[in-house]
């Protein structure tokens, strides 16, 4: 396990990172409108529903699987998920394959509850999801990671992908 620890200073890269939106609920809320629109108007993904019900439930099981790796990566290195200023940066676990496995996380859960719904909506509200994810919450929070961190971040996000 590679972790470093950093003293805390009270200055501007002590300041927590600030998400335009939480990623729950964002990914919440665009299911939750994709389900609805689906229910309104239905737009199907396969003939029969077995397909999906299937596949969808195998991303659900990849999804709540990473989630829990991720979490207990973070909480085992000191760190709370929830967007709090954070003493140490987190290199193990599955942040050795990707940078925001927590997103990649929520976005198979969500992929899989439209599988297994056989709904095309939510699907088609996902681009944007992940546009807004990617540019008012990740790139906030890399340029805080790299405000707090310098060099030792710039290093790792070189070698390591945003997503896998």
């Amino acid at each position: 396990m590679v972790l470093r620890k950093t003293k805390m200073t009270v200055n501007a890269t002590n300041q927590k990172p600030v998400p335009a939106v939480r990623p729950p609920y964002l990914f919440g809320w665009a299911l939750a409108a994709g389900l609805l629109f689906n229910w309104l108007k239905p737009l199907s993904l396969f003939r029969t529903r077995p397909p999906g019900i299937v596949f969808g439930l195998a991303l659900m099981a990849v999804g709540v699987g990473l989630l829990l790796w991720t979490t207990r990566t973070l909480l085992r290195s000191g760190v709370n998920p929830r967007f709090k200023p954070v003493g140490s940066m987190v290199t193990s676990g599955p942040f050795v394959f990707a940078r925001n496995p927590m997103y990649i996380s929520f976005a198979l859960v969500y992929l899989g509850i439209a599988f297994a719904a056989n709904a095309l909506w939510p699907i088609l509200f996902l681009p944007p999801v992940i546009a807004i994810l990617h540019y008012g919450v990740i790139r906030r929070e890399e340029k805080y990671l790299e405000e707090r961190f310098g060099d030792e971040y710039r290093k790792y996000k070189a070698g390591v992908r945003r997503w896998f």
